[in-house]
């Protein structure tokens, strides 16, 4: 079934095509009667960014931020500011993020993903992100996510040396 406003979009269309046809054989139409000739035939004259208030999107993503429940929510101070991080190589920072997340290559998410059977880590307890960078004494950094979080010099080799 067509849309109800298709009719009136093809009229205008062909009406305005009359008109651009007519301008380029009749030269007597100003240019701004030419540049301005398809306006007067479009059905809504008044943008919605027009009449709308003013919108602080900063704000209102702080408020988002403050109210959704989020994993390690705490890591992040103001939601509108580049994290730290932000200008490591994209593996790293990738790794980075799906560290603060908890969602990454791990024991846990591969099974919850059915990618895996065992959530398992070779150290025999279960394989969280959290467990990776906290407390596993293969992989542990020390003072865990908060200083991962910093993404400091010994964070980023942490990092590279975790996803090599």
């Amino acid at each position: 079934m067509p849309f109800a406003r298709q009719p009136t979009v093809t009229a205008a269309y062909r009406v305005w095509i009359g008109t651009f046809k007519h301008t380029h054989t009749n030269l007597s139409l100003s240019l701004s009667e030419i540049y301005h000739i398809h306006f007067k035939f479009l059905t809504s004259q008044k943008p919605l960014w027009r009449e709308s208030e003013p919108v602080d999107i900063n704000s209102q993503r702080r408020e988002s931020w403050k109210s959704a429940s989020v994993v390690n929510a705490h890591l992040v101070d103001d939601p509108t500011m580049r994290q730290l991080g932000f200008a490591l190589p994209r593996q790293q920072w990738s790794l980075l993020n799906r560290f603060r997340t908890g969602q990454g290559h791990c024991g846990a998410c591969k099974m919850k993903w059915k990618l895996s059977d065992s959530d398992q880590c070779s150290c025999g307890e279960t394989q969280t992100m959290s467990h990776i960078v906290e407390s596993c004494p293969q992989t542990r950094l020390h003072c865990g996510l908060s200083k991962l979080h910093s993404a400091d010099d010994d964070a980023a080799a942490w990092l590279t040396s975790y996803g090599s």
